[in-house]
């Protein structure tokens, strides 16, 4: 499925909320990964976010602390 349209929507706050509390029929990973590899998941995703794209949050994959 094309994810385009709710990466471009999608917070960071809400990525990193999802990966450690999950959501849905997904777990929580915080059990499996320290917050800095959740991080690491999360700048990895941003590098398919659209160009342009400002879901209101300000940033992008550069931005993430590595």
């Amino acid at each position: 499925p094309a994810y385009e349209q709710r990466l471009a929507q999608i917070t960071v706050g809400k990525m990193f909320h999802t990966l450690t509390y999950g959501k849905g029929v997904m777990g929580s990973h915080a059990g499996q990964m320290t917050q800095r590899e959740r991080w690491e998941v999360i700048n990895y995703i941003l590098q398919w976010r659209p160009e342009g794209a400002d879901p209101g949050d300000g940033y992008a994959a550069a931005d993430v602390k590595k």
